[in-house]
């Protein structure tokens, strides 16, 4: 079940320079691999959130909740992937 993953900075997915490999506690099997964030990457993280802050305090309610409705369908429609990488990173798989 390897996978690489990627970042999300402002939009955008990302690979890192390095990575990190996520193992199961359990087996040690290696689940997949996340990049390994810079601080440059941090600080265009936390400025891009910063300004999806701004953006999304200015919002209609309306417009915010769909953008929550759209999550949620989003979440429902991959929900078995989800329990079952959050199992194995917990080792319960």
């Amino acid at each position: 079940m390897s996978k690489a993953y990627k970042m999300l900075i402002n939009g955008k997915w990302l690979s890192g320079k390095e990575t990190i490999d996520v193992i199961n506690p359990y087996n040690q099997e290696i689940l997949g691999t996340i990049p390994k964030a810079t601080k440059e990457d941090v600080s265009a993280a936390i400025e891009s959130a910063q300004q999806a802050f701004e953006i999304i305090s200015n919002m209609p309610a309306h417009q915010r909740s769909k953008i929550l409705e759209k999550t949620s369908e989003l979440v429902q429609q991959h929900q078995e992937e989800i329990t079952t990488i959050i199992a194995s990173e917990s080792g319960l798989k």
